[in-house]
């Protein structure tokens, strides 16, 4: 939830989300789901995938290890 607080870095996408307490859990869904797609790197040749900061930083969040961590993000992505 921490990436859906754009403070202006161009780092950040460039979408805000406005959320009702209606719409919160698509909102969070949509929001984690283009993040999620822009900041991962799937290199298919090197069978490798590089990681967004978050899941560094929030480890503990997204998984206990490495395979935990992508089976978490595996539903955020289409």
């Amino acid at each position: 939830m921490r990436f859906l607080v754009n403070y202006g870095s161009l780092s950040l996408l460039p979408t805000l989300y406005l959320m009702t307490p209606e719409s919160m859990h698509h909102s969070l869904n949509e929001a984690s789901i283009a993040f999620f797609e822009s900041s991962m790197v799937v290199d298919m040749k090197r069978r490798t995938v590089t990681l967004p900061k978050i899941c560094d930083t929030f480890g503990l969040d997204f998984g206990e290890d490495s395979l935990g961590v992508l089976r978490h993000l595996l539903r955020y992505l289409n």
